[in-house]
């Protein structure tokens, strides 16, 4: 039997293997902690807690965001909501975003937000999340 027969389903099962193994290229970036103020006399500030990237063959590279919202006024905030983005870092474009209801955060008190935003795995992201009334 010719050697080269041999070896095209070895290469075959190696490419597989390569491509079922990859993972996210890039890696989003957050900006950390920004504070908002919401207007009468509301004051929020959202803090970049981590992530994690995965890769399926149904969807491609998805990155999970955490974020910790807090309330760092006086007073207590109304409803709230934080939309999460993933943006593309060479073109500004945003590729995906969640809009996740936080709802009333007393002076102090915090809550942890995450989203799971789909990309490509090849383009470079970065992370923001900015909260708004709800």
């Amino acid at each position: 039997m010719n050697s080269r027969v041999m070896c095209a389903p070895c290469l075959c099962l190696l490419l597989l293997l390569l491509t079922a193994g990859a993972g996210c290229v890039s890696a989003p970036v957050s900006t950390g902690q920004d504070r908002y103020d919401l207007g009468n006399g509301q004051q929020v500030s959202v803090y970049f807690v981590g992530q994690n990237s995965d890769w399926t063959f149904s969807r491609g590279c998805t990155w999970t965001a955490t974020y910790q919202v807090s309330n760092t006024g006086q007073v207590g905030t109304g409803p709230i909501q934080v939309n999460i983005e993933l943006v593309n870092a060479d073109s500004g474009a945003v590729r995906d975003s969640r809009t996740i209801f936080v709802g009333t955060l007393a002076p102090g008190q915090s809550q942890p937000v995450v989203a799971e935003l789909d990309g490509e795995c090849a383009e470079d992201y970065t992370v923001r999340a900015i909260p708004a009334p709800a």
